[in-house]
């Protein structure tokens, strides 16, 4: 009676820690240096390194497969594997722990450096699903992200590119992105956010290295307004993107501090940009092109680039007059 009871007790336990299966008849395709090393195909398993042959790849690729859920383990011990691609494979959902479980008795480490998760069905981003913190590029554009865990990407030190752009994000974090020294790209272009916080990229630091310079692209997305000190710590950045967005005027004090490059606000609702130009115009290049400027706000700031020989680029657009609508094509108004 005792044995009957430890065996239920057993079995019980064990359907309570298994997990579904990933990998359900699909493809991968192997590479080194750029050249296919081998090609297979998993019936039915939940861990990829059982399948891979004794070779060291700088690739796994996975294209065009039907995978739904990436479960936990399911990626771990890839201890040479530099890439991992998953891309256009229908998933929708990655539980935490699928590239490393901390539980893992393999004694491997994952040392994967770049993963694409692009095009898939991905609707939420959890707490503990890049763990390893060899990470230099994750991609998770293109898919249908609307939630990401606030600690989703902390303590990467080595992650340099990150792209969440073509998602449905509405709202920033101020809190992701803690100890990620390296970062200096993020990319979250076509999304649906309509404001920016104070203090929005306080954990990405554009001072620590010399030859960092920050570039944040937030174009075709939906900002009215941003907080007044949204870009304040980034320090040096190279490109400020925020085109085709709805913003109707920018803070004077909106770059206070912050060294920009490239400040692109192209196609927004900008009528004119009040308050000091000397504090405004702060980026070695501005492009203001396709707003609806106002035309003696236009020629005042006209004025203002040539006197100061600041590049301000608004070519082939129109401004607005007393209600008429008057054609410019001006390439640079530094120039005379």
């Amino acid at each position: 009676m005792f044995g009957k009871v430890v065996l239920v007790s057993s079995l019980l336990f064990s359907l309570a820690k298994s997990t579904g299966v990933t990998f359900k008849n699909v493809t991968f395709t192997g590479y080194s240096q750029s050249i296919e090393k081998c090609k297979t195909t998993i019936l039915h398993s939940n861990s990829l390194v059982d399948f891979l042959p004794e070779l060291a790849f700088d690739k796994v690729e996975f294209i065009d497969q039907d995978f739904t859920v990436l479960y936990k383990d399911s990626f771990t011990s890839l201890s040479d594997l530099g890439e991992l691609v998953l891309e256009n494979c229908r998933i929708h959902k990655i539980e935490s722990y699928v590239l490393d479980s901390p539980y893992h008795s393999s004694g491997k480490d994952t040392k994967i450096k770049k993963i694409s998760l692009k095009g898939n069905k991905i609707e939420e981003i959890y707490e503990n699903v890049f763990t390893r913190p060899s990470f230099t590029k994750i991609d998770l554009s293109f898919n249908r992200i609307t939630v990401i865990h606030e600690r989703a990407f902390d303590h990467l030190p080595y992650l340099e590119f990150i792209d969440l752009g073509h998602n449905n994000i509405g709202k920033w974090n101020t809190n992701w992105f803690r100890y990620t020294p390296s970062l200096r790209m993020v990319s979250m272009e076509n999304n649906s956010l309509e404001f920016l916080p104070d203090y929005a990229f306080k954990n990405i630091d554009g001072n620590g290295r010399f030859d960092k310079y920050i570039t944040i692209v937030l174009n075709f997305n939906k900002i009215k307004t941003t907080g007044p000190k949204a870009f304040s710590g980034l320090g040096n950045m190279y490109d400020l993107l925020l085109d085709n967005n709805q913003l109707e005027k920018i803070d004077e004090d909106l770059l206070k501090d912050v060294d920009v490059l490239h400040l692109r606000l192209n196609n927004n609702n900008i009528r004119c940009l009040d308050g000091n130009l000397d504090k405004i115009f702060t980026a070695k290049v501005t492009y203001l092109d396709s707003n609806p400027f106002d035309c003696e706000c236009l020629n005042r700031i006209r004025k203002w680039a040539q006197k100061n020989k600041r590049s301000v680029y608004w070519s082939c657009g129109s401004c607005i007059n007393n209600n008429t609508r008057n054609i410019f094509t001006i390439k640079n108004f530094q120039e005379t």
